[in-house]
């Protein structure tokens, strides 16, 4: 080795020495859920490892950051949980990732697993979530966080749209964990699934549950909340259906007017087809009669107003008999006359509406005008 190339060396190795322990983990790692085959291929399967873990190359012999100490490790698990606290989920991703792809973590895995699947959860990333849940719970069964575990699958599986499976994972983990915090939780998740459902009435028997038997529950606003919206809704299905209702009744109203309107339409043009298709010959004798008669009766009072001259000089009780009489005559005259006219106007529209029984009204009404 040339004298430039030693003088460098312990130079070089004082950097690696100051470099954060796990620094060459964290540059190699993806975050957990990214599929497999996508840069390094040594992503493994539950049956051969993790979803979340990168199998690293084993550090050089000799370098002083190969594999991460167990201070470091804490350091990493405190911090993720300390950012997932605090809502920075993505950063906490990565620090768990530190402690996933550490090969000597131990039991320190279990807890990062089920963290970095509650921070996928956090962020919406349900595949991801969904790939590290499972497979904590088929590795780690004994874990202390075991038990939420299982109440976080039956929340994701709602969030999802599974919400038949929901139900049933939820209600398994309320029987198996009748003493667990996440009771109230599981039982809310339940009701939720059931509103999505649209079982309204199992619903809301389950949020009046978590409010009756949980009232200190950090879901019994929630609940309440949504008690509420039950009966808005059922008042809003109750409108549409009245809304509906008032709809056809007005279609029908509307339908049956027009359906009467057109049957009095189709009534009237064919009543006047009828009158005027045919003039009543009774008619025409009617009005026939009545104007012979009319002459009569002009002449009658012609021949009365002639005696009335002949004995305008007679005067007492028979002359103002004949005056009354003769004026008598002359109104019945004009009444005659004008109901000969109307007739004759009436006649000439509706003439096949007076039949038979119109020529007897005639008959009779001349002989009364003439009396």
């Amino acid at each position: 080795m040339s004298p430039h190339r030693k003088a460098l060396l312990p130079i070089v190795l004082l950097a690696l020495a100051l470099l954060p322990a796990g620094a060459f983990a964290q540059a190699a790692a993806q975050p957990a859920g990214q599929a497999a085959g996508q840069g390094s291929a040594s992503a493994s399967t539950p049956g051969s490892g993790s979803p979340s873990d990168q199998a690293a190359s084993p550090a050089p012999a000799g370098n002083p950051a190969a594999g991460s100490s167990s201070d470091q490790r804490n350091s990493d698990l405190r911090d993720g949980i300390d950012q997932f606290r605090n809502g920075q989920y993505d950063r906490a991703i990565l620090l768990f990732h530190n402690v996933i792809l550490d090969p000597s973590a131990g039991d320190q895995k279990a807890t990062a697993y089920f963290m970095i699947a509650k921070s996928y959860l956090a962020v919406g990333k349900l595949d991801d979530a969904e790939r590290n849940l499972e497979f904590y719970l088929a590795t780690y069964p004994a874990a202390p966080d075991y038990e939420e575990a299982v109440y976080q699958k039956g929340r994701l599986l709602f969030l999802q749209a599974e919400y038949q499976s929901s139900i049933q994972v939820l209600q398994g983990f309320i029987k198996d964990h009748p003493k667990s915090t996440f009771v109230s939780s599981a039982w809310f998740w339940v009701g939720e699934s059931l509103y999505a459902l649209g079982m309204l009435d199992d619903a809301q028997a389950v949020y009046q549950k978590i409010l009756t038997d949980f009232p200190a529950s950090v879901k019994v606003e929630a609940a309440g909340y949504k008690l509420s919206l039950i009966q808005l809704r059922r008042k809003e299905v109750e409108l549409t259906k009245l809304l509906k209702f008032s709809h056809e009744e007005l279609l029908r109203s509307v339908q049956e007017y027009q359906n009467r309107e057109k049957a009095y339409v189709q009534a009237i043009e064919a009543y006047q087809k009828r009158l005027g298709s045919a003039a009543s010959d009774d008619t025409r004798k009617i009005i026939a009669d009545l104007q012979q008669q009319l002459a009569q009766k002009t002449d009658e009072l012609a021949k009365l107003r002639s005696s009335a001259s002949a004995t305008a000089t007679t005067s007492g009780p028979e002359a103002d008999r004949l005056e009354r009489i003769l004026a008598a005559k002359q109104r019945a005259l004009a009444l005659k006359e004008l109901y000969l006219q109307w007739l004759i106007t009436n006649g000439g529209t509706g003439s096949g509406g007076a039949g038979s029984g119109g020529s007897g009204q005639g008959s009779t009404t001349g002989q009364g005008a003439g009396r």
